[in-house]
């Protein structure tokens, strides 16, 4: 199941974490934390809300918490993410958080955040407060002449809507059309496509087309169904589309598909614990 919300990353007392990804791809999610993205080499294409971002070495990005997003890095491309509770700037900040989402890269921001994952990584005493310190700096550096603002952020009722909807093409992905999912939202055809696109990234075909396979992947792996059984019941009509677009989507035939191989990195029994919607092709460095 391809969980939307996406699992809560701070562990143990650290209010933050720190990861280096090699072609960071994600599906539309969203997540409590605040999620700082810089970029070390190349660019991306980043989703917050409804406008396209694009993130290069000198730009640094803020999403908000609860902020539907996608990530789509150019190949060859190395970006570093810390997530923060969002307690944790409401206690320093007083509660105001930046108008903007784009901000200029603070200098400090490689060496900062190289800082932080050595200590989370050594784990020595106070590493989380060392870890949070230099985090709550790096912020204050960035938000330093920033317009700000009083967190008080009303979700827009079609942007609540949609996350439903992903929920539930995450559950009903074997049954639901697309004339379903448009009837859902209350728009037309041809709005909640435009709508769809702009929101994921991607057209709702070739959305519901990953959340099949992904639920395909899982079954080759921890079932003796028949591949045409698992075509069936996922949603393809057909044993030839499915072996389509599996093809297409993991570069392998169902058949040879390696027993070791993950689509989507995570999935949860639980909705509310959520998955981290990252695809394989990422690298974590």
């Amino acid at each position: 199941m391809i969980a939307q919300y996406e699992t809560k990353a701070p562990k143990g007392r650290a209010h933050i974490t720190a990861h280096r990804y090699g072609d960071l791809q994600n599906l539309p999610h969203w997540h409590t934390e605040y999620e700082l993205v810089f970029s070390e080499c190349r660019t991306a294409e980043v989703l917050v809300g409804k406008a396209v971002y694009t993130l290069d070495t000198d730009s640094c990005l803020l999403i908000p918490s609860g902020e539907v997003h996608y990530i789509k890095a150019e190949a060859g491309s190395v970006l570093s993410v810390i997530k923060l509770d969002p307690e944790m700037l409401t206690t320093a900040f007083a509660g105001r958080v930046p108008t903007q989402v784009q901000h200029r890269r603070p200098p400090t921001a490689t060496a900062v955040f190289d800082e932080i994952a050595a200590e989370l990584k050594g784990g020595k005493e106070y590493c989380e407060l060392i870890s949070d310190s230099r985090a709550i700096c790096l912020l204050a550096e960035l938000f330093r002449g920033a317009e700000m603002r009083l967190e008080q952020r009303e979700r827009n009722a079609a942007e609540e809507k949609y996350k439903l909807l992903l929920n539930l093409l995450a559950e009903k992905y074997a049954d639901i059309t697309f004339s379903d999912a448009a009837a859902f939202m209350c728009f037309s055809e041809p709005y909640f496509s435009k709508y769809f696109r702009l929101m994921s990234g991607m057209h709702f075909t070739d959305y519901l087309n990953i959340v099949r396979v992904n639920a395909a992947v899982r079954m080759l792996n921890e079932t003796h169904c028949s591949v045409t059984e698992i075509a069936l019941s996922t949603g393809f009509g057909t044993i030839r589309s499915f072996n389509r677009v599996f093809k297409a989507v993991t570069g392998y035939t169902p058949r040879t598909l390696p027993t070791d191989y993950v689509f989507i990195r995570g999935r949860v029994q639980d909705q509310t614990e959520g998955i981290d919607p990252t695809v394989s092709a990422t690298l974590l460095v």
